[in-house]
Protein backbone atom coordinates (compact mmCIF):
# COMPACT_ATOMS: atom_id res chain seq x y z
CA UNK A 1 0.00 0.00 0.00
CA UNK A 2 1.02 4.03 -1.03
CA UNK A 3 -0.52 6.61 -1.23
CA UNK A 4 -0.54 10.23 -0.83
CA UNK A 5 -3.45 12.72 0.99
CA UNK A 6 -3.83 15.92 1.74
CA UNK A 7 -5.58 16.56 5.23
CA UNK A 8 -5.98 20.62 5.61
CA UNK A 9 -7.17 22.36 8.69
CA UNK A 10 -8.96 25.84 8.99
CA UNK A 11 -10.29 27.45 12.03
CA UNK A 12 -11.64 30.82 13.08
CA UNK A 13 -12.69 32.92 15.87
CA UNK A 14 -14.46 35.90 16.47
CA UNK A 15 -15.12 37.71 19.57
CA UNK A 16 -18.12 39.88 19.34
CA UNK A 17 -17.47 41.44 22.87
CA UNK A 18 -16.29 40.39 25.87
CA UNK A 19 -19.00 38.23 26.47
CA UNK A 20 -19.75 36.51 23.57
CA UNK A 21 -17.59 34.63 20.49
CA UNK A 22 -17.80 32.60 17.52
CA UNK A 23 -16.04 29.63 16.12
CA UNK A 24 -15.77 27.79 13.08
CA UNK A 25 -13.23 24.89 12.09
CA UNK A 26 -12.71 22.56 8.90
CA UNK A 27 -10.74 20.12 8.51
CA UNK A 28 -10.33 16.51 6.90
CA UNK A 29 -9.13 13.27 8.72
CA UNK A 30 -7.42 10.94 6.53
CA UNK A 31 -7.80 7.20 7.90
CA UNK A 32 -5.40 4.10 8.09
CA UNK A 33 -5.62 1.25 6.35
CA UNK A 34 -7.08 -1.33 8.17
CA UNK A 35 -4.41 -4.02 8.33
CA UNK A 36 -6.40 -6.88 7.95
CA UNK A 37 -7.23 -6.16 4.72
CA UNK A 38 -2.92 -5.83 3.51
CA UNK A 39 -2.81 -9.11 6.03
CA UNK A 40 -5.17 -10.69 3.95
CA UNK A 41 -3.70 -9.44 0.82
CA UNK A 42 0.35 -10.34 1.08
CA UNK A 43 -0.43 -13.60 3.36
CA UNK A 44 1.19 -12.23 6.04
CA UNK A 45 -1.94 -12.88 8.48
CA UNK A 46 -1.55 -16.86 8.39
CA UNK A 47 0.31 -19.45 6.74
CA UNK A 48 -1.18 -19.85 3.02
CA UNK A 49 -4.21 -22.31 3.05
CA UNK A 50 -7.06 -23.65 0.91
CA UNK A 51 -10.57 -23.39 3.36
CA UNK A 52 -13.50 -25.97 1.97
CA UNK A 53 -16.87 -26.73 2.72
CA UNK A 54 -17.75 -30.39 4.26
CA UNK A 55 -20.26 -32.36 2.88
CA UNK A 56 -19.75 -35.75 3.92
CA UNK A 57 -22.01 -37.81 5.75
CA UNK A 58 -23.04 -36.97 9.22
CA UNK A 59 -21.07 -38.43 12.46
CA UNK A 60 -23.15 -39.35 15.31
CA UNK A 61 -21.03 -41.09 17.84
CA UNK A 62 -18.42 -41.61 15.95
CA UNK A 63 -14.79 -42.36 17.19
CA UNK A 64 -11.77 -40.49 17.19
CA UNK A 65 -10.78 -42.90 14.29
CA UNK A 66 -13.36 -42.66 12.14
CA UNK A 67 -13.23 -38.80 12.81
CA UNK A 68 -9.89 -38.29 11.90
CA UNK A 69 -10.69 -40.58 8.74
CA UNK A 70 -13.50 -37.92 7.50
CA UNK A 71 -10.87 -35.49 7.86
CA UNK A 72 -8.73 -36.95 5.78
CA UNK A 73 -11.06 -37.98 2.76
CA UNK A 74 -10.51 -35.19 0.08
CA UNK A 75 -14.38 -36.69 -1.19
CA UNK A 76 -15.77 -35.68 1.66
CA UNK A 77 -14.43 -31.48 1.29
CA UNK A 78 -15.63 -30.84 -2.51
CA UNK A 79 -16.18 -27.03 -2.21
CA UNK A 80 -13.41 -25.00 -2.11
CA UNK A 81 -14.61 -21.36 0.03
CA UNK A 82 -11.52 -19.77 -0.02
CA UNK A 83 -7.87 -20.16 -0.98
CA UNK A 84 -4.87 -17.76 0.10
CA UNK A 85 -1.56 -17.95 -0.49
CA UNK A 86 1.38 -15.28 -1.43
CA UNK A 87 2.49 -17.11 -4.78
CA UNK A 88 -1.40 -17.35 -6.20
CA UNK A 89 -3.57 -14.81 -4.42
CA UNK A 90 -7.16 -14.35 -5.26
CA UNK A 91 -7.74 -11.54 -2.69
CA UNK A 92 -6.28 -7.79 -4.65
CA UNK A 93 -6.39 -4.08 -4.09
CA UNK A 94 -8.14 -2.18 -6.91
CA UNK A 95 -4.82 -0.56 -8.31
CA UNK A 96 -6.72 3.30 -7.66
CA UNK A 97 -7.53 2.63 -4.10
CA UNK A 98 -6.85 5.79 -1.82
CA UNK A 99 -7.40 6.03 2.06
CA UNK A 100 -10.77 6.84 3.51
CA UNK A 101 -11.31 10.36 5.15
CA UNK A 102 -13.28 12.38 7.06
CA UNK A 103 -14.78 16.12 6.21
CA UNK A 104 -16.05 17.66 9.55
CA UNK A 105 -17.55 20.84 9.91
CA UNK A 106 -18.00 22.42 13.24
CA UNK A 107 -19.58 25.71 14.34
CA UNK A 108 -19.81 26.90 17.57
CA UNK A 109 -21.47 29.94 20.02
CA UNK A 110 -19.39 30.98 22.94
CA UNK A 111 -21.08 32.24 25.82
CA UNK A 112 -19.52 33.38 29.33
CA UNK A 113 -21.51 33.62 32.08
CA UNK A 114 -22.03 36.69 34.47
CA UNK A 115 -19.05 38.17 36.86
CA UNK A 116 -16.51 35.38 35.55
CA UNK A 117 -18.50 32.51 36.82
CA UNK A 118 -17.62 30.10 33.90
CA UNK A 119 -18.74 29.98 30.60
CA UNK A 120 -21.09 27.83 28.23
CA UNK A 121 -20.80 26.86 24.85
CA UNK A 122 -23.32 25.71 21.96
CA UNK A 123 -21.61 23.23 19.24
CA UNK A 124 -22.97 22.16 15.67
CA UNK A 125 -20.90 19.27 14.34
CA UNK A 126 -21.55 18.12 10.46
CA UNK A 127 -18.69 15.11 9.68
CA UNK A 128 -19.04 13.49 6.32
CA UNK A 129 -16.81 10.30 5.57
CA UNK A 130 -15.92 9.53 2.01
CA UNK A 131 -13.80 6.94 0.09
CA UNK A 132 -14.84 4.18 2.32
CA UNK A 133 -13.43 0.86 0.98
CA UNK A 134 -15.60 -2.34 1.05
CA UNK A 135 -14.67 -5.87 -0.59
CA UNK A 136 -16.10 -6.81 -3.98
CA UNK A 137 -16.20 -10.65 -4.26
CA UNK A 138 -16.93 -12.69 -7.53
CA UNK A 139 -18.42 -10.49 -10.49
CA UNK A 140 -15.65 -8.17 -9.77
CA UNK A 141 -15.59 -6.79 -13.77
CA UNK A 142 -19.26 -5.50 -13.53
CA UNK A 143 -18.29 -2.92 -10.65
CA UNK A 144 -15.95 -1.34 -13.25
CA UNK A 145 -13.31 -1.48 -10.92
CA UNK A 146 -9.74 -1.68 -12.73
CA UNK A 147 -7.37 -3.64 -10.30
CA UNK A 148 -4.78 -5.28 -12.82
CA UNK A 149 -6.79 -8.39 -13.76
CA UNK A 150 -8.22 -9.13 -17.27
CA UNK A 151 -12.03 -9.54 -17.82
CA UNK A 152 -14.07 -11.53 -18.04
CA UNK A 153 -11.31 -13.64 -16.21
CA UNK A 154 -11.31 -11.54 -13.41
CA UNK A 155 -14.55 -12.45 -11.88
CA UNK A 156 -12.83 -15.62 -10.95
CA UNK A 157 -9.49 -17.35 -10.72
CA UNK A 158 -8.45 -21.13 -11.03
CA UNK A 159 -6.45 -22.19 -8.76
CA UNK A 160 -3.32 -24.72 -9.27
CA UNK A 161 -1.73 -27.70 -7.85
CA UNK A 162 1.91 -27.49 -7.69
CA UNK A 163 2.00 -29.66 -10.72
CA UNK A 164 -0.34 -27.52 -12.61
CA UNK A 165 -3.14 -29.22 -12.53
CA UNK A 166 -6.09 -27.07 -11.50
CA UNK A 167 -7.53 -27.79 -7.98
CA UNK A 168 -10.53 -25.24 -7.86
CA UNK A 169 -12.26 -21.81 -9.16
CA UNK A 170 -12.25 -19.24 -6.50
CA UNK A 171 -13.96 -15.82 -6.48
CA UNK A 172 -11.66 -13.11 -7.05
CA UNK A 173 -12.00 -10.64 -4.12
CA UNK A 174 -11.37 -6.59 -4.89
CA UNK A 175 -10.72 -4.19 -1.82
CA UNK A 176 -11.70 -0.39 -3.19
CA UNK A 177 -13.14 2.29 -2.42
CA UNK A 178 -16.75 1.85 -2.90
CA UNK A 179 -18.55 5.08 -4.74
CA UNK A 180 -21.95 4.14 -2.99
CA UNK A 181 -21.25 3.60 0.44
CA UNK A 182 -22.28 6.90 2.44
CA UNK A 183 -22.01 7.29 6.55
CA UNK A 184 -23.31 11.14 7.96
CA UNK A 185 -22.74 11.86 11.49
CA UNK A 186 -24.46 15.01 12.83
CA UNK A 187 -24.54 16.70 16.22
CA UNK A 188 -25.69 19.30 18.43
CA UNK A 189 -23.62 20.02 21.81
CA UNK A 190 -24.14 21.85 24.95
CA UNK A 191 -21.13 22.40 27.37
CA UNK A 192 -21.38 24.61 30.79
CA UNK A 193 -18.94 25.16 33.39
CA UNK A 194 -20.12 27.12 36.33
CA UNK A 195 -18.17 28.66 39.17
CA UNK A 196 -20.40 30.40 41.26
CA UNK A 197 -17.72 30.15 43.93
CA UNK A 198 -13.90 29.24 44.69
CA UNK A 199 -15.40 26.06 46.28
CA UNK A 200 -17.94 25.14 44.19
CA UNK A 201 -17.51 24.34 40.25
CA UNK A 202 -20.15 22.39 37.98
CA UNK A 203 -19.44 21.55 34.55
CA UNK A 204 -21.89 19.56 32.38
CA UNK A 205 -22.29 18.38 29.34
CA UNK A 206 -25.48 17.05 26.19
CA UNK A 207 -25.12 15.60 23.11
CA UNK A 208 -27.85 14.87 20.50
CA UNK A 209 -26.41 12.88 17.39
CA UNK A 210 -27.64 10.99 14.53
CA UNK A 211 -25.97 9.05 12.01
CA UNK A 212 -26.86 7.74 9.08
CA UNK A 213 -25.82 5.82 6.00
CA UNK A 214 -25.96 2.68 4.08
CA UNK A 215 -21.87 1.30 5.45
CA UNK A 216 -20.56 -0.28 8.51
CA UNK A 217 -16.98 -0.47 8.32
CA UNK A 218 -13.89 -1.72 6.37
CA UNK A 219 -14.33 -5.02 7.94
CA UNK A 220 -16.67 -7.60 8.91
CA UNK A 221 -17.56 -6.50 12.78
CA UNK A 222 -14.75 -4.34 12.99
CA UNK A 223 -16.18 -0.53 11.79
CA UNK A 224 -13.49 1.54 11.48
Amino acid sequence: LSFNALAPRLGLTYSIDDDWQVQASWGRYTSRFNDGVANSITGVSSAPRITSLYAGPDLLDASAEEIQAALRNDAFWPIVIGFQSPEFPTSFLANNIEAPYADDLNLSVRRALPNGTGSMVLSYVDRKYAQLIDDFVGSVCETGISFGQPCPAGDTITVPAPDGSPVATVDTTIWANNPTARRTYRALTAVWDWRPSNKLQVLGNYTYSKTRGNYEGEGANTPA
